[in-house]
């Protein structure tokens, strides 16, 4: 698991970041704010965490009476609907952990939650995880957690219940909460300047002032000074429509160039093996050009079937298989090394049955090349001598006898 970068939303092109390692400690004591700019300068390639303003997501805890978790939030958007201004298949919903027969539902526009996400995107980073900036606030188990800053109150009331609202509306906001919920047994506040702090404890009602049953405590700590980089709490946004999707123009910028290198290094190949195919076929076809040529050397007249089958034909009889069997082997251990040497012609040939010798009458542009061939025809073991050589203005005849070793 890499490194990772916790990026909070603030408003408008207006971002905050904070670095952290796989194990979930801060790297550093500080945070970053600034614009789109700043922040990709800090992030691209880099995996992100995000976090987005509370005042746009909506939490609340619903009763429920399906146990069957996969059927019930195909049904929940549709139960609250009532209870929500816009449209329900304009919102993305999130869900807890089913306690007490209730679920805490957070909900928000899935446009404007996909937009944050594509805004980050944009920068080259990989948004991993998305939630809401109130529910990082580390709550006790049986209390309330209130933070002030940069005068928007941001509240923790109860598992993944919160609130995130502008400093002039905060005072009706937890006037409301204090009539609708029971009395915490704890309340924390923080605020990120000693003068928040002071205006914090001004906005509470006296329903909680005054009860002196709840412990409140107070602190001067901002945001980041609350939030853990191990973990982001539920809800997770990254979900539904709005989950990962696997990076194919990412994968494409980055392999597009050996794919098209490994695509022209098969086009090339392919070409080669056709051109490789076409020059044995031509190679073949010489061949048996030759091969006609030689047999009709032997035969002028007749048809050619099968030159080879043809000429064991000739060369043995039914009575002496063994003869005609060794001149067969005698023209299969001579014939490469002539068709390897393209300036050597067969005039005719002759098999002696009694001395087991294959008799070449060969023509030639120079002897060398009758040598050539002789060490050719040796170095498949055959026994190979040059009886005679002639030459007749620019051609060179020779007679080639050939037998088997030893």
């Amino acid at each position: 698991m890499s490194e990772r970068i916790l990026v909070r939303k603030i408003e408008h092109n207006l971002w905050q970041w904070r670095e952290a390692s796989a194990e979930g400690a801060w790297l550093r004591d500080a945070f970053y704010t600034g614009d789109i700019n700043l922040l990709k300068e800090s992030v691209d390639g880099r995996q992100i965490w995000l976090i987005v303003p509370g005042q746009e997501v909506v939490s609340q805890r619903v009763e429920v009476e399906i146990k069957d978790r996969k059927q019930l939030l195909k049904i929940l958007p549709y139960e609250i609907e009532d209870s929500i201004i816009d449209a329900v298949e304009d919102l993305h919903f999130v869900y807890g952990v089913i306690e007490n027969d209730t679920i805490p539902t957070a909900y928000a526009d899935a446009d404007w939650l996909q937009a944050c996400i594509t805004e980050v995107e944009t920068t080259g980073a990989e948004v991993q995880r998305c939630s809401v900036d109130y529910l990082q606030l580390p709550r006790p188990a049986d209390g309330w957690i209130l933070l002030l800053e940069n005068d928007v109150l941001m509240a923790q009331v109860d598992s993944g219940v919160g609130f995130a609202v502008e400093q002039p509306m905060a005072a009706a906001f937890l006037t409301a909460l204090a009539t609708q919920q029971p009395a915490p047994a704890s309340l924390h506040l923080y605020g990120d300047s000693e003068a928040a702090l002071m205006a914090l404890h001004a906005l509470l009602p006296a329903e909680i002032t005054q009860n002196e049953t709840i412990a409140i405590t107070e602190q001067e700590a901002g945001f980041w000074d609350l939030v853990s980089a191990e973990r982001l709490p539920a809800p997770e946004f990254r979900s539904g429509k709005l989950a990962r999707r696997l990076p194919f123009d990412k994968w494409w910028h980055e392999f597009k160039y050996p794919i098209i290198a490994a695509a022209a290094g098969f086009l090339i190949a392919l070409g080669t093996a056709a051109m490789g195919l076409n020059k044995a076929e031509q190679e073949r076809k010489r061949i048996m050009a030759q091969t006609d040529a030689i047999f009709r050397q032997a035969v002028p007249q007749g048809t050619i079937s099968d030159p080879l089958r043809q000429l064991r034909g000739m060369l043995g009889n039914n009575t002496n298989q063994a003869q005609a069997s060794n001149a067969v082997s005698l023209l299969a251990g001579v014939a490469p090394a002539i068709t390897s040497l393209n300036e050597v012609s067969v005039r005719s040939f002759r098999y002696n049955h009694d001395s087991g010798q294959l008799q070449l009458n060969l023509e030639a542009k120079s002897f060398d090349t009758f040598e050539t061939l002789r060490g050719k025809i040796a170095e498949t073991g055959l026994s190979a001598e040059i009886k005679s050589a002639n030459v007749y203005g620019d051609v060179h005849q020779a007679q080639l006898r050939v037998s088997g070793a030893g």
